[in-house]
């Protein structure tokens, strides 16, 4: 075992940075381009960054508004921070979610060494920084991990404090003051992603249950006042959470998908009874998160939460999750038991009370768990064989292990990169490279906001002023450029330019620069003179532009 790992500290690092390259490799490439609340978050870190304000003027806000949804402030205060170093690029706007991926992989090392120091488990106790550094190698590599580190994901800095949390507070039963940064690390998740204001609360009652012994050594006292400083801390997210920041949930809560049932219930003459209804969807829906076409198969059916072609974790995952799962109940101590299995059942619990499922975002913190389980199953069978077993049973799991790495990295970089174009908005970068290369010739730009609201991507990729947008612009409108609305939202601008006179629409009588969808194009073809297609990266017309008559 120790000819394998050799100097623990030199596999830590390589192991780290192994995980910094798979995140940050062609991090402004892959994904092909930057989806929505990426631009979104992107201008509005600029924004704060130069002016102090969001871009609807509001200063240094705890939410930020985002199209009619509100996003939590961690990513975009740290995305500024990024701004700031690289300047209004895809980089900046991914990086910060990759460090902390990466450094994610760094903590669940130190946080295994903890939990395998309180696990009263004689071998574990003996082997824990080989476990330990399994562990990190496993969530270096993992699907699931990449695909959110990869991104500009709200939860995936989320989940990073999660990990340095749970790290200090059991680091902290033998040192109060880790106890306090612990407690300040998870106030700082409560920042990062909504589903946290669920997971956390669970998270904490297990780990206070788990060590309570120990807790209440340090006192009463004391741990009151950790909580209470906890709960400062995460005061100021109360009012807007509950006020304008829960139109998210209104949006995605499981109570559309109860009342879509019992309407169907109703037409059909079914007596509902809707507490049991809520129970048996919401059970549904949990349960959703660890079937194995989730798990093992298919991953998230949503094309940016998932690699396409593979479930969230790897099928050679399955034998050694078993095994872990097996010695963690039967070798583990009570407290580290409790403390496992309270986050592997809470972490699905944010994606089963929304929609749709399964949810591979708001599951998300359930890592590092899963490997920790496989790290733990891939040691127990180690030790099950002979001296020459061990030999074939390493070399094979190696192979296997890096052909199922190969065929994911393959997937992610090609299949998932063509397939799933139009779920990362590709072509909005293309068109605004092509408008703003031509727009001086023109008095207005007309732009279709048929795939969503391209106001977001041409404030970004113009880099505009958030000073004369705070002022003057809206998302319907800024400087010469003029936008049309999705059919489907309803509640805002939802005018598509098909089938309406365009120079009415821009207001203008003079040169007029439209892009259009290609369904918006064909009624409107006797009006434009076209000029060119933009194509995404599957080589499918996303935009067609020309000037007005």
């Amino acid at each position: 075992m120790k000819r394998i790992f050799g100097n623990f500290k030199i596999c830590l690092l390589i192991i780290v940075v192994l995980a910094g390259i798979f995140r940050f490799y062609q991090l402004d490439k892959v994904p092909v381009s930057l989806y929505w609340d990426e631009v979104s978050q992107g201008y509005n870190a600029y924004s704060v960054l130069t002016t102090g304000r969001d871009e609807y003027g509001k200063f240094l806000p705890i939410l930020f508004r985002a199209y009619d949804d509100y996003k939590m402030p961690l990513n975009i205060y740290l995305t500024a921070l990024s701004v700031k170093a690289f300047g209004l690029d895809e980089f900046a706007v991914r990086a910060p979610s990759a460090l902390l991926g990466t450094l994610t992989v760094l903590v669940t090392f130190f946080l295994v060494v903890q939990l395998l120091t309180k696990s009263k488990w004689e071998k574990g106790q003996k082997y824990k920084k080989q476990i330990a550094l399994l562990s990190a190698f496993f969530l270096a590599i993992s699907p699931w991990h990449i695909q959110f580190s990869r991104a500009g994901f709200e939860a995936n800095l989320a989940l990073f404090f999660i990990v340095l949390g749970a790290w200090l507070f059991i680091k902290g039963l033998n040192d109060y003051k880790y106890y306090i940064f612990s407690l300040i690390s998870f106030a700082l998740a409560c920042y990062g992603y909504r589903s946290v204001e669920v997971f956390l609360p669970i998270l904490l009652l297990g780990l206070f249950i788990g060590f309570r012994k120990e807790l209440l050594k340090a006192g009463l006292l004391k741990l009151g006042l950790g909580l209470i400083l906890l709960g400062l801390l995460t005061l100021p997210l109360l009012r807007p959470l509950l006020g304008e920041g829960s139109s998210r949930f209104d949006q995605t809560s499981i109570t559309i998908a109860v009342n879509q049932t019992a309407l169907v219930n109703f037409q059909k003459g079914i007596p509902t009874n809707r507490k049991v209804l809520y129970a048996g969807i919401f059970l549904q829906d949990y349960l959703s998160q660890f079937t194995p076409q989730f798990l093992f198969i298919q991953g998230d059916p949503n094309g940016r939460q998932s690699p396409g072609g593979m479930g969230m974790l790897y099928l050679w995952e399955i034998p050694f999750l078993l095994v872990g799962l097996y010695a963690i109940y039967k070798y583990f101590s009570s407290p580290v038991k409790i403390t496992i299995f309270t986050w592997l059942l809470a972490a699905p619990l944010p994606a089963a009370l929304s929609i749709p499922v399964p949810h591979a975002l708001r599951t998300l913190n359930i890592l590092p768990v899963p490997q920790i389980i496989t790290a733990l199953g891939v040691i127990c069978l180690f030790f099950v064989f002979n001296k020459n077993i061990k030999k074939i049973y390493v070399a094979v799991l190696a192979l296997l292990i890096l052909f199922f790495f190969v065929r994911y990295v393959g997937l992610y970089n090609f299949t998932n990169t063509k397939s799933n174009v139009a779920d990362w908005a590709d072509g909005y970068k293309q068109l605004t490279q092509y408008v703003f290369a031509n727009d001086k010739d023109y008095d207005k730009v007309l732009v279709s906001g048929h795939y969503w609201e391209p106001y977001a991507y041409f404030l970004f990729y113009k880099k505009f002023d958030p000073e004369i947008y705070q002022d003057k612009g809206t998302s319907n409108g800024f400087g010469k450029y003029v936008f049309g609305g999705t059919s489907w939202d309803k509640d805002k601008n939802s005018q598509e330019l098909g089938d309406i006179n365009l120079r009415k629409y821009a207001k203008t009588k003079g040169k007029l620069l439209v892009a259009l969808s290609p369904g918006e194009y064909i009624p409107q073809k006797d009006t434009i003179i076209k000029l060119t297609e933009i194509k995404n990266h599957n080589n499918q017309t996303v935009f067609i532009v020309g000037k007005a008559k």
